[in-house]
């Protein structure tokens, strides 16, 4: 074991974070959680190991800036002499022109809160004055919003957002117990929700007239004609109102024909949005290409958009794309698309009634979010995808 005498100069910083001790704790010496905070470091709280400092801007974890620095540069070496699980650890810290002794003590301040105690002592390579306050400044931003974004994305990936399924979303409403002196403060929401019906009431009698053609017949009584559902087209917002008052318009209801009549064999209508596109020919789902890129991010997943393009002479309606996420990343919504997820495989394919990407130039896309479900900060976005077997571009 490293020893060394008393130091003469120190520096201690105390904060206090709005988390839980056990989690402080694992921000302060899992090796992962500190590269995003703190230094590039491979320590292992565990009295004996040996580690590394590096790649940091924390001038209290460098050397001393008039040594001469070898050719590792900026790395500080270290061992760990002391741990009280959960409580304490301490450092030995050694470099060109530094020798520091640094230590982390933590205590809870109650069920929430957690007292955070930072001590560096020096006997080289403390600096001046003016370095040591450098040094202390650069510790207390490094407590400040750093640290508390680590520990609020480790607060996010402890919640089990599975089993909050069926409880209240988004998409609920929650209509209060109101008395009547609060019948006043609820006119405005229940004006909103008045319109909101409305509106979806506009939508299914339009469904409803728009399924009728000019003499007044059921397009649907046509078999030769597909029913309408809600879904129209790739890419398209899935609305829950919406969702909730999808149909498909009878057609059992159509009457029959007399035995004596002649029925006319129905003809194929033309292309339309509703159509189902014929199957590709051979070579055209070879022409197909695709492009991914990051939509959208943020501190605990992101969005991810596939574009899709068809240089071919045959539009094609038959398509499979096959991304690899790290686990134990989960994709959670996709809109333009379904899927399937496998462990790291993530596969989509063309929604039911989606038209084909068109011949000449074509494009479509879909969207799909991700959630890290408390995996690391880097290796986010995909590390592999293909469209029928071949690679796609921006990955």
């Amino acid at each position: 074991m490293t020893t060394e005498s008393a130091a003469s100069v120190e520096i201690e910083i105390e904060v206090e974070v709005e988390h839980p001790a056990e989690r402080v704790w694992r921000a302060l010496t899992e090796e992962r959680l500190l590269r995003q905070w703190f230094a590039d470091t491979d320590l292992k709280p565990r009295v004996g190991a040996f580690f590394q400092f590096s790649g940091t801007d924390l001038p209290g974890l460098q050397p001393d800036p008039a040594a001469e620095l070898p050719d590792e540069g900026s790395v500080v070496e270290g061992e760990v002499v002391g741990v009280e699980t959960g409580e304490r650890i301490v450092l030995f810290l050694h470099g060109p022109g530094l020798v520091s002794r640094f230590r982390w003590e933590i205590a809870p301040v109650d069920g929430h809160r957690t007292r955070v105690v930072l001590h560096q002592s020096w006997r080289e390579g403390a600096g001046s004055d003016a370095e040591l306050a450098e040094k202390r400044a650069a510790y207390e931003t490094a407590l400040g919003t750093p640290l508390a974004a680590v520990l609020d994305w480790l607060a996010f990936g402890e919640v089990d957002l599975e089993s909050m399924r069926g409880r209240r979303g988004p998409e609920t409403v929650i209509i209060p117990r109101l008395s009547v002196a609060g019948l006043r403060s609820a006119r405005t929401p229940l004006i909103i929700a008045g319109v909101v019906v409305l509106i979806g009431l506009i939508a299914v009698t339009g469904g409803i007239l728009w399924g009728r053609n000019a003499d007044g017949d059921d397009l649907a009584a046509d078999p030769g004609v597909p029913t309408v559902t809600s879904s129209a087209s790739a890419g398209a917002t899935e609305d829950p109102l919406a969702s909730s008052t999808s149909m498909t318009l009878p057609s059992a209801g159509a009457e029959a024909p007399s035995a004596g009549a002649t029925t006319k064999p129905p003809s194929l209508p033309p292309p339309s949005a509703n159509t189902p596109a014929a199957p590709p020919s051979p070579g055209t789902v070879d022409a197909l290409t695709a492009a991914y890129k990051t939509d959208a991010d943020w501190a605990f997943g992101y969005r991810g958009k596939i574009d899709l393009a068809n240089p071919g002479t045959v539009e094609n309606g038959a398509w499979t794309v096959v991304i690899t996420l790290k686990n134990p990343i989960a994709v959670t919504k996709v809109t333009g698309a379904k899927f399937t997820q496998s462990g790291e495989t993530v596969t989509f394919t063309p929604e039911a009634g989606v038209l084909p990407v068109g011949a000449g130039g074509g494009t479509a896309s879909f969207t799909f979010e991700a959630d890290l479900k408390g995996s690391i900060f880097s290796d986010r976005e995909p590390t592999a995808c293909t469209i029928n077997g071949r690679a796609c571009s921006g990955v």
